[in-house]
């Protein structure tokens, strides 16, 4: 192996830094840069091919790591702990003069009013487009920077890692199940729609609209009456260029809507930023009853009151209440629309109001840190049951000629092999169910 003058021969490590939201990419890359040759220290893997991992997240960055790639999105660009590892890193390349210690990967799309003081001026590797090609260009980032690799023992590493059949694969097949909720009916077409007469129409209060000047975009007309409305279709999946983007972008709000509809109408409320959220007393017990994930009538308590202790004899009481907002993803992984749940806990005063973010993040982290993927997994089928009432589907329509039919139950497939659970600690992958602090506020199964 050589070394690049000047660094330290300990520092042979490429450090994955990334949020929760960016996982899947931090993953592939984790894998695919062993693969390569390259020794790669990503949280969830000890080293495939390295026998002297750190688990001490200091002691990687101060002393093994030779850059890190920080994987960055939206969502994960201010979160707090991913943050405190790139000023790390920042750090130690000005105290060795190594100018380029964080390379940052762009996830997913950003704008730059989105990007914050500590990555605005650095030079990105775009992988929001296509992965292969983001790769290609770290691939040559980090052949131009002489980047410490063992050529030739990356790929059967990683095969016999992976193919390790008596410890990590079973043989018996695995249910997988997700976050999301198909879309199992959509109408074909987005209507724009305004007055044929001066006077303005008169819209139910709860109809799924969005307003545009003088017209508003619906998917079903209330019945006004042919001669009262001008009504102009648009076939949403054949548009192309800036009409087609405007169709889909009013499409996928309008079906937001109608989730949030049904929600409101179930009795949850609503807030500002367009989830909904479980209100204390609404439910006897507030308990949602449904069928858990092994197959058996289960439950889950989704409000409930807390306390923490403040010391001195102090505590905090407050409402810890289930929330959750839906995404829609018009060209999902399905093939079809579908509705992403992201799940998170709201806390609220007792008397009302929300705790101040610090706080809330706070209590969120201490109530949520125990809570692996069957009990966030729980709580999804929970919410999806609670929406369709227990039905195997449910219309979200709100007049009586239109189907915006939603799947009763999370989209889930039968995988040939499962996962050995009790073998993950032991043979080269961290505990999946630790959570590092920054994803205990938003995780979704």
């Amino acid at each position: 192996m050589v070394v690049p003058s000047g660094q330290s021969p300990l520092r042979d490590h490429l450090f994955i830094n990334y949020g929760y939201e960016d996982e899947d990419l931090a993953r592939w890359l984790a894998v695919k840069l062993s693969v390569e040759g390259y020794t790669v220290w990503f949280d969830q893997f000890e080293l495939l091919g390295g026998e002297s991992f750190s688990r001490d997240i200091d002691a990687a960055l101060k002393n093994r790591m030779f850059r890190m790639l920080s994987v960055v999105s939206k969502p994960t660009v201010n979160k707090p702990n991913p943050s405190k590892e790139r000023q790390a890193a920042f750090n130690i390349g000005k105290a060795e003069g190594i100018t380029d210690m964080v390379i940052p990967l762009k996830a997913a799309p950003m704008d730059p009013v989105d990007l914050n003081w500590q990555v605005s001026d650095l030079t990105w590797i775009d992988f929001s487009a296509n992965w292969a090609e983001g790769f290609r260009q770290l691939i040559k980032k980090l052949e131009a920077i002489g980047a410490p690799r063992r050529p030739g023992i990356g790929q059967p590493l990683v095969g016999r890692w992976f193919e390790n059949s008596d410890n990590l694969l079973s043989r018996r097949p695995e249910r997988l199940f997700s976050n999301i909720v198909e879309l199992l009916e959509v109408p074909p077409t987005v209507l724009r729609v305004r007055s044929a007469r001066e006077n303005a129409l008169e819209w139910p209060a709860d109809w799924p609209r969005v307003v545009e000047g003088l017209d508003s975009w619906v998917m079903e007309v209330p019945d006004f009456g042919e001669a009262d409305v001008v009504k102009v279709p648009y076939a949403w999946k054949d548009l192309g260029g800036h009409e087609g983007t405007v169709t889909r972008r009013h499409l996928s709000n309008l079906l937001r809507l109608y989730v949030l509809r049904r929600a409101r109408g179930r009795g949850l409320l609503l807030r500002e930023d367009g989830s909904a959220y479980f209100p204390f007393g609404l439910l006897e017990k507030n308990q949602v009853r449904f069928v858990g994930y092994r197959g058996k009538p289960t439950y889950r308590i989704v409000a409930a009151e807390r306390s923490f202790g403040l010391g001195n004899d102090r505590r905090v009481n407050f409402w810890a209440l289930l929330n959750f907002q839906p995404r829609i993803d018009l060209r999902s992984i399905l093939g079809h629309p579908s509705i992403k749940l992201t799940l998170q806990l709201f806390l609220t005063h007792p008397a009302g109001g929300p705790l101040d973010d610090r706080q809330a993040h706070s209590y969120r982290r201490r109530i949520c840190r125990h809570w692996y993927n069957e009990d966030w997994l729980d709580r999804v089928l929970a919410v999806v049951s609670f929406l369709a009432e227990g039905e195997q589907a449910i219309n979200l329509a709100a007049g009586p000629t239109a189907r915006i039919v939603m799947a009763g139950r999370p989209f889930e497939v039968e995988a040939p092999y499962g996962i050995n659970e009790a073998a993950l600690t032991s043979d080269g992958v961290e505990d999946l169910n630790q959570l590092v602090d920054d994803q205990d506020e938003d995780v979704s199964a």
